[in-house]
């Protein structure tokens, strides 16, 4: 056929993209005997029913999904274009998950097009040969397009273009575009235990994130820290999918050597491993990893250079979910239910008009502070380690910033009508060093000491102004009348 004399259409690209995609979502292009699954994608999505082309990109800059950033874009914009939006009436794409799970399924089941029948006739044990030097530690398993090329055309002097296309729609990609020449080997049936050099190499495609200011919740127990941010950990996993494992998700990296038994008898560093916990999207910030590598690896310090065991990791994640665990964690839930319920509006009175899903954690604490304002004073200053108690429920990036909506959302009961609309049906902006004066104090949900205040505050309001605009009559003066005076004259 003419595709297989010729390079392959767009369509063939977009189908090797999502198969290499799902092989390894699925564990079928490594030597685990399963992967993460399809709903690990989901945790880098702002919605339940889909992912917009920017989720999806940083799913791929974190997960190794064996794409690149570009491949992407033509794929999302080609299963876009033939299952519709997910939400016409959106300034932004979505993409469906049920369309791209279709679409990445049928590519796995279909497994290589009649026209990729010609590549069994290349010799697999020179190809391995001339492909070891890219194992080497300054190469970190990854080639140019370029380089690949050459190693091919060097090892098969014969290859035509169309082998060439394959061979390279075949192997996996990083982010950047680099393609990962011991994945070909794995995907065309070889054996990669017969040489000691060919192998994934762990590199994390993303440095460790630096939170901003100083530990989290300074003044709250460091075991506390440590249940909640297991906690969500545990919670944003059962989200995600219900069978969805960090074990699973951790095995992507191939971080557990070939003849292991599993990834929970592997010790990593725990600066690899804070990497990974405060990059997979799981709610919780570098800090907030550093200290549960701290807690697992035994240290009463923050975890250095040393080495961490898995195991001990998916065990405490197990143990987050255990009743007396759970008891503390729900504890927590119901303090923060408690205080904030029906102080949205106070909340958001601290944000900027440019409102995004994250920000500072010093940004949090302001708009937490306003949000209590009220109670504070009826009760007098607030507690220490209230504030901080909140902010360990909050889900948080890598850099520490809080995502404070579904924070609002779930404590506050704010739904999304109330933040988009809220310039208009909201208090305004509240000034902490002076209270503006005739503010409707149920507007605000203040208390009923700070009610009084504003009606007596509103009333001098009204009277003020009428004192002003009153003047005195002119005296009369003393004589005859005008007219009078006029006859006299």
């Amino acid at each position: 056929t003419a595709a297989a004399t010729t390079a392959p259409a767009s369509r063939v690209h977009m189908e090797m993209a999502l198969l290499r995609m799902s092989q390894r979502l699925l564990g079928l292009s490594s030597r685990h005997d399963a992967g993460p699954g399809h709903d690990v994608l989901r945790l880098f999505a702002s919605g339940r029913q889909g992912i917009c082309l920017d989720e999806f990109l940083d799913a791929v800059s974190v997960l190794p999904l064996g794409i690149s950033r570009a491949e992407v874009q033509a794929v999302f914009v080609h299963l876009l274009e033939i299952g519709g939006r997910v939400n016409v009436h959106a300034q932004i794409d979505y993409l469906s998950f049920e369309r791209l799970f279709s679409a990445a399924e049928a590519a796995t089941s279909a497994g290589l097009p009649p026209e990729a029948a010609a590549l069994e006739c290349i010799d697999r044990t020179r190809l391995r040969v001339a492909l070891q030097r890219f194992a080497l530690p300054d190469t970190h398993g990854r080639a140019s397009p370029q380089e690949f090329r050459v190693a091919l055309m060097q090892a098969e002097r014969y290859l035509t273009h169309s082998q060439l296309q394959w061979l390279t729609m075949l192997t996996d990609k990083d982010g950047e575009g680099r393609l990962l020449p011991w994945t070909l080997i794995v995907r065309l049936g070889g054996n990669l235990n017969n040489s000691s050099k060919v192998g994934p190499v762990v590199e994390l495609p993303f440095p460790v994130a630096v939170s901003r200011g100083g530990p989290v919740a300074p003044k709250a127990p460091r075991s506390l820290v440590v249940m909640a941010a297991l906690a969500r950990v545990r919670d944003r996993l059962l989200q995600a999918g219900p069978q969805l494992q960090l074990e699973r998700i951790i095995s992507l990296f191939f971080i557990a050597p070939t003849g292991d038994k599993g990834a929970s008898d592997v010790s990593v560093k725990c600066e690899v491993l804070i990497s990974l916990l405060s990059h997979l999207r799981l709610g919780i910030s570098s800090s907030e990893a550093r200290e549960v590598v701290s807690y697992i690896s035994g240290c009463k310090g923050t975890a250095g250079n040393g080495n961490v065991q898995l195991s001990g990791l998916f065990d405490a994640v197990q143990r987050a979910g255990d009743p007396e665990s759970a008891y503390l964690v729900n504890q927590l839930r119901e303090f923060a239910t408690h205080r904030l319920t029906g102080r949205g509006a106070l909340f958001l009175s601290g944000l900027s008009e440019d409102r995004g899903d994250c920000v500072p954690e010093a940004k949090f604490r302001y708009c937490l502070s306003l949000a209590l304002m009220g109670e504070a004073q009826l009760t007098g200053q607030l507690k220490e380690d209230e504030e901080d108690r909140m902010l360990l429920l909050a889900e948080k990036g890598a850099t520490g910033d809080v995502q404070w909506k579904s924070f609002m959302k779930a404590y506050a009961g704010l739904q999304e009508i109330d933040i988009d609309n809220d310039s208009e049906e909201l208090p305004c902006r509240v000034d902490t060093r002076s209270r503006n004066e005739g503010q409707d104090p149920i507007s605000t949900q203040q208390s009923w000491r700070s009610m009084k205040t504003a009606q007596v505050s509103a009333q001098r309001v009204v009277v003020s102004p009428m004192a002003q605009v009153t003047e005195r009559e002119p005296a009369c003066q003393r004589g005859l009348c005008p007219c009078r005076r006029r006859q006299a004259a």
